[in-house]
């Protein structure tokens, strides 16, 4: 159960391969606009392999899980939303509370698990997706975990989110399972012939920013009060409650 738009003839290992390229350049934006971060996360990293650190939930946090702050990074003001866990990460030599439960906010899958398995929707049938975002951060030496910068991970799902962390535990083995197995019954072969106008009903669309005004103003006027029709012949009240007999009395 999950949803999105994947290609229409792009496998799993394609579109991840696409990717990671993308995020690295994410990051690059990242430090060009705050290059004192260079340090700061090189430090929380290299401090993570030296010591075992814990989320308030009991998860460990990892280096891996560290990386995912930056699925942040695709959505607006994510920059300035790390920028500030890391500002604000360090309470004297250990990792203060406010940094580490900002953490299993941002990563913990908690109250979404579902979300979790988002890799599924690029399987192609006759073909298992087979981790192919964890493939492919192999393939691209600049996210090695000793790089400085090190580099940030996007939205992608990884094997040790299912088992390093309390809440996709449950789901860890249907999720390798899942990566593992061919999609024999899939979603159909796209039919890659042009659409001709005026045949297909329904698209998917964003509403402009026009006709979301349009839709507030439309909803707001759901409820303002009806004026009352000139030469209304019901009297409004202007006092007190109105007498409505009910059933129960009517009945006797």
């Amino acid at each position: 159960m999950t949803g999105g738009l994947p290609g229409l003839t792009a496998s799993a290992a394609e579109v991840y391969g696409r990717l990671y390229p993308r995020v690295a350049a994410r990051n690059a934006a990242y430090y060009r606009r705050y290059p004192e971060d260079v340090e700061r996360v090189r430090e929380i990293a290299d401090h993570l392999g030296a010591t075992e650190v814990r989320l308030p939930d009991g998860d460990r946090l990892t280096l891996a899980r560290l990386r995912f702050l930056g699925k942040a990074f695709g959505g607006g003001g994510g920059f300035k939303q790390v920028h500030g866990l890391i500002e604000d990460a360090w309470h004297g030599d250990e990792l203060g509370d406010p940094f580490r439960y900002a953490v299993v906010a941002a990563t913990g899958f908690i109250g979404h698990p579902l979300f979790a398995p988002q890799e599924g929707i690029y399987g192609r049938p006759g073909a298992a997706t087979g981790w192919a975002a964890e493939q492919a951060l192999a393939e691209h030496p600049g996210f090695a975990g000793d790089a400085c910068p090190l580099l940030f991970t996007g939205e992608m799902m990884y094997r040790w989110m299912f088992t390093d962390g309390r809440a996709l535990r449950p789901f860890e083995r249907p999720a390798h399972q899942r990566g593992r197995r061919a999609m024999l019954v899939g979603r159909p072969t796209a039919d890659h012939s042009p659409a001709v106008p005026g045949t297909h009903p329904r698209a998917a669309t964003r509403p402009s920013q026009r006709d979301r005004r349009r839709g507030r103003r439309r909803h707001r006027g759901l409820h303002r009060p009806r004026p009352t029709p000139t030469g209304a012949t019901c009297p409004v009240p202007t006092a007190g409650p109105v007498d409505i007999p009910s059933p129960l009395s009517a009945a006797t």
